[in-house]
């Protein structure tokens, strides 16, 4: 099977909600009985029906919550429902309540609920897309909290609202007052009770007071949010965390770590990774080549080996009709290990997936890596590593027609005689074996879906039953079509027309009905195939009382322990802790059954429900659980040792000591004793004539160089010329890069702050106040405090001694840190390329003189911002910003050149003659990714890549330039999921389709917040149940998806991709594919975009278990 990457879907539907049909038969017990022409199931008690071309709202019994003068209704979230009015060619919206009154008058331009009885409202701006310009305003339970005045704005976290006003972030109160000021140039939602903001110089976090609880200085660190009470952050590409009083608890030492989960985060070191616990104790050592991003059933997958690709198959990573033989290989062998560290499974297998309920899949015996794993024998183990269902199936489990489940209700799917990967297995002889490894039914079906509510799918020679758990068949395969058991009842269809059956086989409606929907909170909608109109069955099964949460706390900063319960005898509960709903059918992987109490740790989302014998489920509960932690005063570390003082070098000819192995006669009680012999043996530095060191001794600028260079022998030191200063030659290096200087000869003291600067200069930061480089250097552990760890007990007007210098320069040597090696002739080196008259290196004021102000500043995969400027979309240009500096170009429009004389629309052959062949794949680590339609060139320490339009004989469409030190940087080929990067690539992917259709003429289109949110949840959906396609393994399509949401069209497209590192990369190879380029340039009004990232979760980045999904929905009135 070829594999479709990117695919293109466009949808012609009518506008509304479901409108189809239902012939009433005598043994149709209808609750509300067939009159509606159109209508949507039952939420929150309410459902949204249409009659005489009119909207209304009715209860379960079918009377009227509000009167039908409606348009447009959306069905209900949380206690709001979004209703609208046609006003002309146009619509305006507004929010009711669960009794219809009308929080909000209908004058909103766009209204969505967000979901805990909040929306968002909107109006338009000057553009006509309320999203680009357009004001938002924020509706609760109550009514409107506040008018659409802002940019941006969001639900409640933490008891705080973000708003964007202006082109600042700030937060309100939940009453919608003001608690900060609007200044930061960006702000993430409250995590865990704190909020992570920029500003111009500072980072920091704000509490629920709306006090900033502690800053350091923008330029140098790189935040994310809190999670268990501890947030990761990066110093010169070492990564820690902090805490939240700003204390680095764990040093910023490694390549790469992740988010805690339950008291444990992955960390990586030198390409291999483990676990540590919050105190930074490395409780599974770095010794694997693959981990798991937490841990399931308190084991994580490990894995020892390497992904690899033969040198023979060169840039070829599909395996395709005609060559089955997949090249991606992998001599992985993989393993679990417990939180302890213990291997409780060795490393035996070739192929192994995550625990899900208790169980894994395994299997030996099978090539290639990940998805592409094929060829081997697949069984279960349990959590002790007994292998509870042998390896003697080709496949176990469902395949990606039934979401990959696994074990549910205790049973898998299991087949032989079929071929395919891991992921795209097809054919064969299916049946079912239990967790004893016991198959309860033959291999004799075409295909067996998983269990649901007690029944499973079959399907036999092209038609559907179902079977019990005992194996015996229950309803045999005569329908022509079936769904799995949803409350109690299946539907089935036959001969045309649908009905459902019981879990005894019993059709209890017949088969009449003209279409229907699965049983839901009670009741079904159907449509009668005589009058065409729309009703609601009655389920006749008794109803499940909801589960009851009760929540004991065991003290501040411990897990909680959490108990479910329900009034209903024998129910059996199903709970999530991540928001998700948790499926009666268990197939959603991170649904549970409850058993006993459990606690949480962190932050969490309970949601559960409760399934009797009968398989009735009761109404779902949602519990938000927020995690406290131990407040006080952070702890000050005293002043001794390396972390009391710091010390240097005598200028130069400071003499010969008489004894180099601690012989000195003022330094045997000496604090810096050991830091001086260290220096000495070093050859860093040497003492005097008369035995001394003079430790106290204060030093010059010039003379701490010579010593800090004398440290790092890897950087050249010219010969002193004859008549210049001693020092001459140190200076020069020091100006060579770029380092801030005094200049003050030999003569000067040099102070405890002006070393914090120039420490922090060597590594590439320049600071405008003494305060920001102190703090760095504090942060680093590069020098402690001299009467405590803080920015006043550093003493920064104090000379700096020799000692104290010394033991700076130890730090740094110990702590692996290196002098940086900054551009030099930056502008020059890098004009062979500029855009708009800016090249890489060029200062953030150079940029601001020449450009202004962006349109907004996004996330970036690299970490830098990107400066979008889209108000001229003909001269659409994104700018990588990073310390104050150019770092990245990406640019659609004829507004660049380069000094070989290549520019937008030249040809193929022109790039070649004029810089080479270039190189059409990205690789980082193992991970390779191939772009067919770019050529990249490595040029003056900068990354170009030069990308083409195969439509338009292979010409020049577009550039990206990104430094050479920013991409080498990025370690891992992609970012790990931030809320910020999310928004940033999906806004820019309806940027970058704009900019793509004013070049042709076209215009350009309308944020679509809907959309966009319908687009996030199918990313998310592909993510979760693992395939990619534009419709579900449940059969829901793009039209299915926005009818659902209720969102007015009269055409629907919708463009898919997989597993690029950003939407820059995305939209290029859309736009090199015939179907999803005339999607980007068809006939529209709007575009919602979502992404989902899976970052982390995947084996190899062509696995069908992406790293990154992207959905574009596209729509017209």
């Amino acid at each position: 099977m070829i594999r479709k990457w990117i695919a293109v879907l466009t949808v012609v539907a009518m506008i509304g909600g479901f409108m189809p049909a239902i012939v009433q038969a005598e043994a149709i017990s209808y609750r509300i009985a067939p009159q509606y022409d159109s209508g949507a199931p039952f939420e929150d008690g309410l459902a949204a029906v249409k009659k005489d071309n009119k909207w209304g709202y009715i209860d379960g019994a079918g009377n009227p919550v509000t009167s039908f003068k409606y348009d447009f209704a959306h069905a209900y979230n949380d206690g709001l429902a979004v209703v609208g009015v046609k006003n002309g060619s146009t619509a305006k919206f507004g929010i009711i309540d669960r009794t219809g009154k009308e929080l909000t008058g209908l004058i909103y331009d766009h209204a969505v609920v967000v979901g805990k009885g909040y929306a968002v409202v909107r109006v338009l701006g000057k553009s006509s897309n309320v999203w680009v310009d357009g004001k938002a305003g924020l509706v609760g339970p109550k009514g409107l909290i506040t008018p659409p005045i802002y940019e941006e704005i969001n639900p409640p976290s933490d008891g705080t609202i973000l708003v964007k006003k202006d082109g600042k972030y700030g937060y309100l109160d939940a009453t919608g007052k003001n608690l900060t000021n609007l200044s930061f140039n960006y702000a993430y939602i409250f995590s865990d009770g704190y909020g992570l903001v920029y500003s111009d110089k500072e980072t920091g976090f704000i509490n629920t007071s709306g006090k900033l609880v502690y800053t350091r200085p923008s330029n140098a660190y790189s935040y994310n949010e809190f999670s268990e009470g501890l947030a990761k952050i990066s110093f010169n590409g070492k990564e820690g965390y902090i805490d939240t009083f700003g204390t680095i608890v764990i040093a910023p030492k490694y390549d790469e770590s992740w988010y805690f989960n339950e008291g444990l985060s992955y960390v990586k070191n030198n390409g291999k990774f483990g676990y540590i616990d919050l105190s930074g104790k490395e409780v599974v050592p770095l010794k694997y080549d693959e981990v798991s991003t937490s841990f399931s059933n308190g084991l994580a997958r490990v894995a020892i080996g390497q992904d690899y690709i033969p040198q023979s198959s060169d840039n070829q990573y599909f395996g395709n009709e005609e060559n089955t033989d997949y090249v991606v290989l992998t001599n992985k062998k993989f393993g679990f290990v417990n939180r302890a560290g213990k291997e409780i499974v060795s490393l035996q297998y070739n192929y192994a997936d995550e625990f899900v309920r208790g169980y894994a899949r395994v299997s030996k015996g099978g090539t290639g890596a990940g998805s592409y794993y094929h060829g081997g024998k697949f069984g279960y183990i349990d959590a002790t590593g007994r292998e509870v269902v042998p390896l003697r199936y080709d496949y176990v489990g469902g395949n990606i027609f039934d979401g990959f489940r696994t074990f549910t209700e205790g049973l898998s799917p299991v087949s032989n005689g079929g071929k395919g990967t891991v992921n795209d297995y097809s054919g064969g002889l299916w049946g079912y074996v239990n967790a004893q490894g016991v198959e309860v039914t033959p291999l004799k079906y075409t295909y067996a879906w998983s269990f649901s509510e007690g029944m499973g799918r079959v399907e036999q020679a092209g038609k559907f039953g179902f079977v019990n758990s005992s194996g015996q068949e229950i309803v045999p395969p005569i329908y022509d079509d079936a769904d799995d058991f949803s409350n109690g009842f299946a539907q089935v269809s036959k001969d045309g027309k649908r009905g459902y059956v019981d879990v005894q086989g019993n059709e209890i409606t017949g088969m009449v009905l003209e279409d229907s929907r699965r049983f839901l909170n009670g009741t079904a909608l159907v449509q009668d195939s005589s009058s065409m109109k729309l009703g609601f069955l009655n389920n006749p099964l008794p109803q499940v009382e909801p589960v009851v949460a009760k929540v004991v706390s065991q003290g501040d900063g411990k897990p909680s322990t959490v108990t479910l319960s329900s009034g209903t005898t024998n129910a059996v509960i199903y709970y999530t802790l991540n928001g998700a709903d948790p499926l009666s059918n268990l197939s959603n992987s991170d649904t549970q059954e409850y058993t006993a109490p459990f606690t949480v740790g962190k932050s969490v989302t309970i949601k559960a429900i409760a399934i009797n014998k009968g398989m009735q489920m009761s109404p779902q509960i949602a519990l938000d659980y927020k995690q406290t932690y131990v407040k006080g005063k952070p702890t000050t570390t005293p002043a001794s040792g390396s972390g009391g003082n710091s010390g240097s070098q005598s200028g130069g000819n400071g003499g010969t000591p008489s004894n180099t192995d601690s012989g000195f006669t003022d330094t045997q009680k000496h604090w810096a004793k050991l830091s001086i012999q260290w220096a000495v043996d070093q050859k860093i530095v040497t003492g005097y004539p008369d035995a001394t060191f003079r430790p106290n001794k204060s030093v010059s600028e010039s003379e701490f160089l010579k010593m800090l260079l004398g440290a790092f022998p890897d950087i050249k030191i010219e010969a002193t010329q004859n008549g210049a200063a001693w020092f001459a030659p140190y200076i020069k290096v020091a100006e060579q890069h770029n380092w801030s200087l005094l200049q003050n000869g030999d003569t000067k003291n040099f102070n405890r702050g002006q070393v914090a600067r120039l420490l922090a200069a060597t590594q590439g930061f320049t600071f405008d106040q003494t305060k920001d480089a102190v703090q760095y250097v504090l942060d680093l552990s590069i020098a402690g405090g001299k009467t405590s760890r803080t920015v006043e007990g550093f003493a920064v007007k104090d000379p700096l001694t020799r000692a104290e210098a010394i033991t700076l320069i130890q730090n740094m040597k110990e702590r692996g840190f290196k002098l940086s090696k900054a551009d030099i002739a930056v502008k020059a080196a890098a004009a062979e390329f500029q855009v708009r008259g800016l090249v890489i290196g060029d200062t953030e004021q150079t940029l601001l003189a020449e450009l202004g102000q962006p349109a907004r500043k996004d996330a970036s995969e690299y970490g830098f911002q990107w400066y979008i400027y889209n108000q001229d979309y003909a001269n659409y240009v994104q700018v990588g910003v990073q310390s104050g500096r150019i770092v990245g170009f990406y640019t659609t429009s004829d507004n660049w050149s380069s000094a070989r004389g290549l520019k937008l629309g030249s040809e193929q052959d022109d790039m070649t003659k004029r810089y080479g062949t270039g190189a059409h794949s990205i690789r980082k680590q193992e991970f390779g990714l191939s772009m067919n339609h770019a050529k990249i060139y490595e040029q003056n320490e900068s990354y170009v890549t030069l990308f083409t339009d195969k439509f338009n004989n292979n010409k020049i469409t577009s550039l990206q330039i990104i430094s050479k030190t920013v991409e080498d940087g990025m370690k891992e080929m992609y970012a790990p999921e931030t809320a910020a990067l999310k928004k940033a690539f999906a806004l820019q992917s309806l940027d970058l389709v704009n900019a793509i259709r004013s070049r042709n003429g076209l215009p350009i289109l309308q944020w679509d917040e809907e959309a966009a949110q319908v687009a996030e949840k199918h990313s998310e959906d592909m993510r979760k149940q693992t395939y990619f396609a534009h419709s579900s393994p449940q059969g829901k399509d793009p039209k299915g998806r926005f009818d659902d949401a209720g969102i007015a069209y009269s055409t629907v497209g919708e463009n898919i991709a997989a597993n690029h590192r950003s939407s820059i990369y995305a939209h290029e190879d859309w736009m090199n594919s015939e179907g999803h380029r005339s999607a980007i340039l068809g006939q529209w009004d709007r575009l919602g975009v979502g992404i989902a990232f899976n970052v982390g979760n995947v084996m190899h980045p062509m696995d069908n278990a992406s790293n990154m999904y992207y959905t574009q929905n596209y729509s017209s009135q």
